[in-house]
This record gives structure tokens, C-alpha cells and sequence, in this order.
């Protein structure tokens, strides 16, 4: 062993008792800074809108966090550390020194040793860099996804340092700061922090945290940076080893390697499109404003909403606005089929050299085979794997596949909007999320669907991605104009834009875009496409039975009917009651979210041929399906008759798209010309209208709706509407439709009767609204817990509020053993899953037979995805 202290501390082993292959913290700490010296090379356009944001000097800001890195793990130095390999421990200490106890991580003891001791030797070497590292400490230490403990918690020990180190650890910290100080380029020139520069260095570190963390793990990749327990000099390892490991690591991982194309019109990027509508020739055209920029686009589901926003998204990567795309949705389904339509598209948004990765960002993702295709992944440890065979069109990094936590860090991805939103709430590695989402369009679709908690969420989002300088691209075929001042409003926030937005009376126009930019609101309209004008009607029935029977004599006739019903258990009823009418259990499809995967795979398939794009009279006569919202969006299907429980106007006219969708002749089969099935009638079952309702006018007989949809003014003031008008016509109607329901001037034609439950249903919302805004980041504060009493470990803040659900897993008995009950090919067990309601679980009060109590916990032991789930 050498003379220099820390050349006995180890940052890196194969396990507790491995005293032969380690990795030296000295070479681990030089490994990590190296990766940072060349991070801004993969990411020079973030790094430069950093540089901006903090004023601070691009080359300083390179060697600060250079700086910063180097000491991002000197909390190992602590002995209470290094006794978690005991034979290790005892090989570099001998026998003398004090076994401590580990009571705390080392990403706080490292904040406790800056705090309590480094601080003063940093202020000795540079006061200005001191000064900056006091901005960013937390973001340095908390390169595990969690800032820092600053005090001690749950009454464990005081934080004091002599509880961790010993005089041995303190000399050898601060001798490795000095020599690794020596390494790196000498700072010189950095200014001095007054009160507006450590605020802007505040909101900066929630990003730098983000890219401490994926320095760190790029610079423990040992592919790249395998072990080393023989010492050397630090400048000689800093320059033979660190510094070109480094730079293959960075190249390998493709970060920042594909460059975008140049914008060369709709038809380039979408070869289909001969002639662009007006809305996709506009996007093509408007004039883009400097710095990041919102554009919410309202026009009618399949008018090319999503052809335009990717244009508009194209046209900001090649002005160098942005590097990549996420496109945000609401459902894991409406993410695989907007992963499918991106996978034939998105590589002609980057110059043909490059190799883009395409990621699907949702939890249940491996199930995708596409996915795992592009990513070479394998299945499961006792699957076959599938090698690394990509498909032609679809392409992911293996490095950014391997984990959820790096899938934004992709160049393109697509995934549910919870994805986005864990980068603004107070939950583990949120500041990686950040980072990857900075030079991002974020593409939101659907945004009407999220509910108070949710749509607070997504506020916060938008003005933190804002604040980072990214833009972002909103659609939306219903949207409110309150909603609307509201994104508006949260964007002017983050990105410093004049906060007077767009008073909703002056917006009356269908379709509509409006661009929100520093310098103000712009809003176009649209004149309506005659070509694209569509008239439904409506009808009511308000007997269950008679709703029943207008299904199966619908079907008796020939045609293909849907059935939407608010709730799982309503859907269930329907279904059985058209067996017992006489339908034919080979004609009917049940369809909800609470299958096991691999059965709603199946049926979601089966649905998809008997009532989609290419389904023709052979596959579609007399075949009836009882959903649930599963069919509201996403899925491109076509009913001849459709029936939907009463919902909010927004929600019926998605349902309502589903009606009619395809030009068919009277069989059903795809023809050119018009649609020859007759005029589009919605049915909608609902009680009878009551001009004057009572508090129960909903819930006596359609308590299930009442559940879903708690505003009962709102599903009152859409049946009003629709009862009056007997049907609409869009686009024409639709900004009337939602202002009449939505509008401010709506709440005052509520009926007195409904005014007690509306409080309510105002209240809950309130409610959500400030879990939502206790949830969510404090930007200002700095990357830092010490304003909350959350960013635990274990817990789980939601993106989504909801009733919360128990996960089962179904097993056959085969032998002595469990076996899955999907016969999928891979994932067996995740296919097999199905989530239940935790209230209707525990009135079930499940016991496993005792015969296979200890096949199922030997099934959890070797499946940790099996851990909290139940096996029956």
C-alpha cells in the first residue's frame, strides 16, 4: 500500500465478503469526474442553456462540476462505510480501527463531512468555487435520486461526524481533495454570488442533481471502468485511465449522438401526406420565437392532429430548440399505439447517419414485444432470450433500455404521462427524469382526460420545463377554456413570459392553435372542413331493460354494436344480461381493464379484428361488445349502432368517434365514397331529464356513474344540452358543446337541487388540488428535503389519485408446483396479473390453501416483481 491516505479506501466491491476484487474510492471518484469533464460534449446544448440560466461562463461551469463530481462520494471514506465488507475492512485496516456503526447512507455522510469539515478547505483552495458548492451539495451527494438528510430523522443518531469518522478517514478525505484537486483544470475567473445568482443556482440544482447522477452511473459502468485495487498516483490515473475510460463510456451510451435533420416539409416527414392540411401546412410555416415556446392545437379527433404537432416538434429539433421528443399520453394502450406509429417515422426527424433510440417509457413495457425487439432484451431470466435482433424501423439503446429511470434520456420517447410527471414530484431519482425531459418537446395529448390532482401535476410540469428553456406541444379535441388558461398560465410562469393570458370569451374559434412565448399569447383560427363536418344525433333510453334489448335486437339485425358503460360491474351486468336475451356467447365480447394482461391482450386483439380498420361484414354482422372507457381512445374501431351510459360531453363526444368511423356499405365492408349505414345516432341510457332534479336525480339508479363522475352538474348540464339539441355537429358545435358544460357561465344555469353535491364535488377537487401542490417539488428552495417531510426512500407519491388496487396473480396447480396462468412466451407471470379493487380483495378475505402456501412464497422469493402481489 502507498503512502497517501485514501489509497486504503474502497468505493466499489463484488460483495460483503469479497476481499480480493475492489475498486479504490481515489480511482471511482476520478472515474466519475472524468465522465463528467466530457458530459458536456454528449449534452452541449443543455450544458449552454445551464450555462445561461446561472450566468455563469460555459468552460467554468465545465470545470466546476467537474469539481463537483470528484467529491461526490467522499461520504466513504466514512469507517462506518468500509465495515460493510468486513474481510475487506480488516485486509486495509488491520484490526485496530473501530468498526462504526453504517446508521446512514453514505450520500449523507458525504453532506455531514462537506458541512462539517470540507467546506473550510474548499473555501482555502477557492471562496468562489466554496460559495457555488454550497449551491449544489445536496445535488453532488444526492447522486442516488434523493437529496441528502441534513439532520437526523425517526430518532436515530445525531448527525454529528465523529459518530461516522475517525481522525484517520477526516485526513485521508482531505488529502484526497487536495491531490484530486491537483488533476483537475485550475479554476480561475469564477464570480463572486450575489442574492439573484444563488436563486437562479437553486432552481439550476434540481438539473445538476440529475446529471450527477448520470455521471455516476455512466462511471461505474465497468465494462468501461473495471476494478483497480493497486494504487497510483492520482494525475497518472486521472489522464492514462479515467480520462479515455470516459470517453468510450460516453460514446458507447449514444448520448447526444444523433444530430437533427433539417426540416424538409410534411411530405419528407410523412411520405403518406401528398397534400398537408391547413392546420399541418401552418404548423409547417408559422414563424418559431426565440426561447421555449407552448402550442396548444384544438381540432377534431382524426383531423391530423398528431402529423401536425410532430412537424411543429421537427421544425424546433432543426432550430436547435430542442434535441428529442416525448410524447406524453394518458394510457398504457394509447402509448403502444402511438410507440407503433412513431416507429415508422420518427429516425426521418435525425440525419440518416445517426441512430436515434425510440423508447417506450410505462411500467408494464417489457410486455411489449417491440420494444423488447428494439432493445435486444431479454424476456426473463428462464425465458428465451431474443438476442439482439432490432426491427427495421425501431431502434433503443440497450444502456437507456435497461431501466425505466433512463428511458427519458432517450432521443425520442413515448409513454404514459406519469412518466413526466415523476420529474416534478418529490420521489426518487425525479432530477434524472428532469434532466432527460430538458431538450425535450414534451407532446401532451389528451389533456382534458387528467382529473384536479392530475391536471395540478401537469401544471407543474409544464412550468418546470419551461423554466429548463424546453417547449412543449399541447392537443386536444376538447378542451375547455378554463383548462387552457390554465396550462397558459402555468408555462408564463416557468419561462418568464408576460403572465397575462388569454381571456377565454375572446377565444370562440374551431379549430384553434395558440402559441405561448415570452413574448406574449398569438392564437390562429381555422376556417371548419366542410369535408370534415359530421352531424350526430342523440336519443335517450332510460329503462335498463329496454337498453338491453335495443343491443341484441340491434344485433339480430345484423349490425355490430359497442356498449360503453361507466363501470366494470355495470359492464358485467350488461353482459350477462344479453347472454340471458338470447345473444349468442360467441357474438359478445366483454372488454374492461381488470383482465389479466394476457387476457385483455387477447381480447383488446380480438376487438381490433372484428371491429377495426380492415374488419370486413364477415367478421363484424350481428357481433356485439360491452366495454368500458377502454374503447374511449386510442383504439381505431367502427360500430354500426353504439349505446354509452351518461357521461361528461367531452367523454360522449370520444365515444360518439367510434360510431360510424369508417366508410362502409350496409354490410360493413370498406368502400370508397360515402358511408352507406345510415345517419350516425348515438343512444345514451340515463335517467329520464328533470328540469328541476334532486340530490339523487343520478345516484338512485346509476350509482356507478355517480362514482366515476362525482360532478353530477356536469353529466345534468351535458344531458340538458344534448336534449335540447338532439344531437351536434362538428366542428361547429364543439366549442359550444364544452363552454356550455365547462364554461364559466354554465355553473350558473345549475339547478339548486344539484348544489349541495357540486359543493362537494368543488371540494374533493380543492382537495386534490393541494395533495397535488404538497406533492410536487419546491423549485426554489434548491435540490434539497428540508422544506418537506417526504422524498423517502419507500414511498410512493402517485401521479394519479384513484381507489387503490391489489395486484393477484392467477396460478394453475401443476403438481408441486405453481405455475402462471398465461401461456404467453414470455412474462408469464407479469401477463398473469390482474389488479382488483383493495376493498372488494379484502371482502373476498382470500386464503391460500395451505398446501400452497410455501409454493407461493418460494414463487415470491425468486420473482421480486411477485413480492406484494397475491397468488391465488
Amino acid at each position: 500500500m502507498s503512502g497517501r491516505p485514501y489509497d486504503r479506501y474502497w468505493a466499489k466491491t463484488h460483495g460483503a465478503e469479497d476481499a480480493v476484487s475492489f475498486h479504490l474510492l481515489v480511482h471511482h471518484s476520478l472515474d466519475v469526474a472524468a465522465v463528467g469533464r466530457f458530459l458536456p460534449s454528449a449534452y452541449p446544448h443543455l450544458f449552454a442553456e445551464l450555462s445561461r440560466q446561472i450566468g455563469l461562463e460555459l468552460s467554468l461551469l465545465k470545470n466546476v462540476f467537474t469539481h463537483l463530481l470528484l467529491m461526490h462520494d467522499v461520504g466513504k471514506f466514512s469507517s462506518a462505510f468500509q465495515a460493510l465488507n468486513p474481510a475487506l475492512f480488516r485486509r486495509l485496516f488491520g484490526t485496530d480501527k473501530e468498526v462504526r456503526s453504517y446508521d446512514e447512507r453514505h450520500d449523507t455522510l458525504g453532506f455531514l463531512l462537506w458541512r462539517e469539515n470540507l467546506h473550510r478547505q474548499i473555501k482555502r483552495y477557492s471562496p468562489e468555487l466554496a460559495s457555488i458548492v454550497k449551491q449544489f451539495a445536496c445535488s453532488a451527494f444526492g447522486h442516488h435520486g434523493l437529496p441528502p438528510k441534513e439532520a437526523a430523522s425517526g430518532g436515530g443518531r445525531p448527525l454529528r461526524l465523529q459518530c461516522f469518522f475517525d481522525d484517520d478517514d477526516l485526513e485521508a478525505a482531505c488529502q484526497f481533495l487536495t491531490d484530486g484537486f491537483a488533476c483537475l483544470p485550475e479554476l480561475t475567473g469564477l464570480p463572486k454570488l450575489d442574492k439573484q445568482a444563488r436563486k437562479a443556482y437553486r432552481f439550476a440544482s434540481w438539473r445538476v442533481a440529475g446529471l450527477c447522477t448520470l455521471a455516476d452511473w455512466i462511471g461505474s459502468n465497468r465494462d468501461f471502468f473495471p476494478y483497480r485495487c493497486d494504487p497510483m498516483p492520482p494525475a497518472d490515473y486521472w489522464s492514462r485511465i479515467a480520462l479515455p475510460a470516459a470517453q468510450r463510456a460516453i460514446a458507447a451510451t449514444d448520448l447526444g449522438l444523433a444530430r437533427p435533420r433539417p426540416f424538409g416539409g410534411v411530405p419528407a416527414l410523412f411520405p403518406f401526406i401528398s397534400k398537408p392540411t391547413e392546420l399541418q401546412a401552418y404548423t409547417a410555416t408559422v414563424a418559431l420565437p426565440e426561447g421555449p415556446s407552448m402550442w396548444i392545437i384544438e381540432d377534431l379527433t382524426g383531423s391530423g392532429k398528431t402529423e401536425a404537432a410532430l412537424t411543429l416538434a421537427h421544425r424546433l429539433m432543426a432550430a436547435s430548440h430542442a434535441d428529442g421528443i416525448y410524447v406524453a399520453l394518458p394510457t398504457m394502450a394509447t402509448a403502444n399505439a402511438m410507440y407503433a406509429r412513431m416507429g415508422h417515422a420518427y429516425r426521418r426527424l435525425y440525419c440518416e447517419e445517426t441512430t436515434p433510440s425510440l423508447v417506450l417509457a410505462h411500467s408494464a413495457r417489457h410486455l411489449s414485444d417491440d420494444f423488447r425487439r428494439s432493445a435486444g432484451i431479454d424476456s426473463q431470466p428462464q425465458d428465451a432470450s431474443n438476442g439482439d435482433e432490432s426491427t427495421g424501423t425501431m431502434y433503443c439503446n440497450r444502456w437507456l433500455a435497461d431501466s425505466a429511470k433512463k428511458a427519458l434520456l432517450a432521443e425520442v420517447g413515448v409513454g404514459t404521462i406519469d412518466q413526466a410527471l415523476l420529474s416534478v414530484l418529490q420521489v426518487r431519482h425525479q432530477s434524472l427524469r428532469l434532466v432527460g425531459l430538458q431538450r425535450k418537446i414534451l407532446i401532451l395529448d389528451e389533456v382534458h382526460a387528467y382529473d384536479a390532482y392530475t391536471g395540478t401535476l401537469l401544471q407543474a410540469l409544464l412550468a418546470e420545463h419551461a423554466r429548463g428553456g424546453g417547449s412543449a406541444i399541447v392537443l386536444s379535441a376538447t378542451l375547455p377554456a378554463g383548462t387552457r388558461r390554465d396550462l397558459v398560465a402555468a408555462f408564463a410562469r416557468g419561462s418568464g413570459a408576460d403572465s397575462t393570458v388569454m381571456d377565454a370569451s375572446a377565444v370562440a374559434g374551431f379549430p384553434l392553435v395558440s402559441g405561448i412565448s415570452r413574448t406574449g399569447v398569438v392564437t390562429t383560427e381555422f376556417d371548419t372542413n366542410q369535408t370534415q363536418a359530421r352531424h350526430v344525433g342523440v336519443k335517450f333510453v332510460h329503462d335498463y331493460t329496454t337498453a338491453v334489448q335495443t343491443v341484441v335486437d340491434a344485433a339480430a339485425n345484423g349490425n355490430c354494436v359497442c356498449w360503453v358503460r361507466n363501470t366494470v360491474a355495470d359492464a358485467k351486468r350488461a353482459y350477462r344480461d344479453a347472454l340471458a336475451c338470447g345473444l349468442a356467447s360467441g357474438k359478445i365480447t366483454l372488454f374492461h381493464s381488470r383482465f389479466a394482461m394476457v387476457d385483455r391482450a387477447r381480447i383488446e386483439n380480438c376487438v381490433l379484428k372484428s371491429f377495426g380498420n380492415t374488419s370486413g361484414a364477415a367478421e363484424r354482422a350481428g357481433c356485439v361488445v360491452i366495454a368500458t372507457q377502454v374503447v374511449e381512445q386510442s383504439l381505431d374501431l367502427d360500430f354500426d349502432v353504439m349505446l354509452t351510459d351518461l357521461a361528461p360531453i367531452d367523454l360522449l363526444i370520444q365515444r360518439a368517434g367510434r360510431l360510424l368511423r369508417h366508410r362502409r356499405d350496409a354490410q360493413g365492408n370498406r368502400i370508397e365514397g360515402a358511408d352507406r349505414r345510415g345517419k350516425p345516432t348515438l343512444t345514451v341510457f340515463a335517467p329520464p331529464f328533470d328540469d328541476q332534479p334532486t340530490a339523487k336525480w343520478l345516484s338512485v339508479t346509476f350509482s356507478g356513474t355517480n362514482a366515476v363522475y362525482p360532478h353530477t352538474a356536469i353529466l345534468w348540464l351535458t344531458q340538458r344540452m344534448l336534449h335540447e339539441k338532439g344531437g351536434w355537429t362538428l366542428p361547429a358545435d364543439a366549442r359550444f358543446l364544452i363552454e356550455g358544460v365547462y364554461g364559466a357561465d354554465a355553473e350558473l344555469k345549475i339547478p339548486e337541487g344539484l348544489n349541495a353535491r357540486e359543493d362537494s364535488a368543488i371540494g374533493a377537487d380543492l382537495a386534490k388540488r393541494g395533495q397535488a401542490n404538497l406533492n410536487v417539488i419546491r423549485a426554489d428552495r434548491g435540490y434539497t428535503r428540508d422544506f418537506s417531510i417526504l422524498w423517502d426512500e419507500e414511498e410512493e407519491i402517485p401521479t394519479r389519485l384513484g381507489e387503490p388496487s391489489q395486484p393477484v396473480a392467477l396460478a394453475v396447480v401443476h403438481g408441486q408446483t405453481l405455475e402462471p396462468y398465461a401461456r404467453a412466451k414470455a412474462f408469464r407471470w407479469d401477463q398473469s396479473i390482474v389488479h382488483v379493487p383493495r376493498h372488494a380483495w379484502q371482502e373476498q378475505a382470500y386464503q391460500i390453501p395451505p398446501e400452497q402456501v410455501r409454493p407461493a412464497e418460494q414463487l415470491q422469493r425468486e420473482h421480486p416483481r411477485l413480492k406484494h402481489t397475491q397468488i391465488v
